[in-house]
């Protein structure tokens, strides 16, 4: 039931994750930050629902501890950069609009989080239903598809674009 901000900190040499928060709230992780020295440098993403939100880079993955789901009519923006390090036999399953618009410089990457990187790390990115409008940018997608492979679309009424982009190991 908290809706906690984190603006402008500097989060260092700590036990366990720098950050860990259920998905809806990493929408108020903002600002620069600095994140280094802990045992685990990254933000440890809990399983829960996604409402309108932007996920900015931090400088360190997002590491994605349960199922994700983006809900109906909201939108998730993934910056530039930005990482999802999926730690387990997980997915996100787009309800609304996934925009994931990297640059040729800055790729978004969805991949495993485990220290030996296999096919079917992690489940997919699951297109149900959803709204028109989603962007796979510049994003680099491996380890995934433990289910029936890395990207699923199931509905004919999704309007997906793909371009720059690489599945692999997947």
């Amino acid at each position: 039931g908290s809706d906690p901000v984190i603006s402008d900190c500097s989060i260092t040499n700590n036990g366990d994750y720098a950050v860990s928060m259920h998905a809806d709230n990493i929408r108020n992780i903002t600002g620069t930050m600095t994140i280094a020295g802990n045992t685990n440098n990254a933000i440890e993403v809990l399983p829960g629902t996604v409402f309108n939100a932007a996920w900015l880079n931090h400088g360190v993955p997002y590491v994605i501890a349960g199922d994700i789901t983006l809900d109906n009519a909201d939108t998730l923006t993934l910056a530039p950069g930005v990482a999802l390090r999926f730690d387990g036999d997980y997915l996100l399953q787009v309800n609304g609009i996934l925009i994931a618009d990297g640059t040729q410089s800055e790729h978004i990457t969805f991949t495993t989080n485990q220290p030996s990187p296999h096919a079917g790390d992690w489940k997919a990115i699951i297109f149900n239903y959803s709204e028109a409008g989603n962007i796979l940018d510049f994003c680099d997608i491996t380890h995934g598809g433990s289910v029936t492979g890395a990207i699923n679309i199931l509905s004919s009424g999704n309007n997906l674009n793909i371009s720059h982009s690489s599945v692999k190991e997947c």
